[in-house]
């Protein structure tokens, strides 16, 4: 049985993604590089439900203090744990300084 995982997002600062992505790009067009940058390969499941993660990204493009905020399933927790501490961006950019920005993932396994 194949697992589909759905990643739905919000950034909310521009310029968030490593690599080369068009600074004028909107962050729903983001979306589908984050998806393929987050590495959950070992996340299946027969059940239905959404995972809900919350962390920070500092002002050196790291991802720091992500926690589970919901999830339909604990057993879930740690590979979604590992897979967005793994995720590199580049520092958000504020009139050209590097931000801190938070960062609220929803996804969904079905």
């Amino acid at each position: 049985m194949k697992t589909l995982i759905m990643l739905m997002g919000l950034l909310t600062a521009q310029n968030l993604f490593a690599g080369d992505i068009d600074n004028s790009s909107k962050s729903r067009s983001q979306l589908p590089q984050l998806i393929n940058k987050l590495d959950l390969r070992h996340l299946y499941s027969r059940e239905v439900g959404n995972i809900y993660v919350k962390f920070e990204v500092n002002k050196a493009g790291k991802v720091k203090n992500p926690i589970i905020l919901d999830t339909f399933n604990t057993k879930h927790n740690s590979t979604v744990l590992d897979a967005v501490n793994k995720l590199n961006f580049s520092p958000a950019l504020q009139n050209g300084i590097p931000v801190k920005v938070k960062y609220f993932l929803p996804i969904r396994v079905q």
